[in-house]
Formats: C-alpha cells, sequence, structure tokens
C-alpha cells in the first residue's frame, strides 16, 4: 500500500532524483514538519523505514518503487515558465514558499 501511496504522488507531482548512492540501490528523503517526521510516520504506520534495505525482503513496498522508478522519464524542458516540462498539471502546484 505505501509504495502505491508513493507512486500516485509521483504521478501526480513529479520527483526530483538527485545525487547518487554510489551503488545499486535508492533512497528516499523525506520532510519534517510541524507533526513530526515523515520517516517516523511512515515506520509507525507500516513497520519499517523508508529505505531499500530497510523494507522486508519481498515487501510489496519494494516491488511497488521497483515499479514507480522503472517508469520514471527524465523531463529536460523544466525551466522557470515551463515548470516540470510544461504541460497541464495532473494536480495544483504547491504555494510558493514565503522566504
Amino acid at each position: 500500500m505505501p509504495g502505491r501511496i508513493l507512486g500516485q504522488a509521483v504521478k501526480d507531482y513529479g520527483i526530483y532524483i538527485v545525487d547518487d548512492t554510489t551503488g545499486d540501490s535508492w533512497v528516499l528523503e523525506s520532510e519534517g514538519g510541524p507533526n513530526g517526521y515523515v520517516i517516523d510516520e511512515f515506520n509507525s504506520l507500516y513497520g519499517y523505514s523508508i529505505g531499500t534495505f530497510a523494507a522486508p525482503p519481498g515487501a510489496p513496498f519494494l516491488s511497488d518503487m521497483e515499479a514507480v522508478y522503472g517508469a520514471l522519464k527524465v523531463v529536460t524542458n523544466n525551466g522557470p515558465t515551463n515548470i516540470g516540462g510544461g504541460g497541464t498539471p495532473r494536480a495544483p502546484l504547491a504555494p510558493a514558499i514565503g522566504n
């Protein structure tokens, strides 16, 4: 279930791949907010941490995330006037950060 939830969010909002893990693996970064850290909430809900080696072997989360990563496409025309490469967004853009 969590892999499908993340997959839908990636489909609706996109994802940025940055840096690398120096190996054949992936890592998801998450943020903390007023209600705590996403990684702690995930662990509380599903019983394991986000990450390649954190989920139990054979967990549906791993196969879901492999499908998500396998379906990713590179966007080469992203820019200030062409956010996310243009086209009609599947979901509204996040509000501007007020800093």
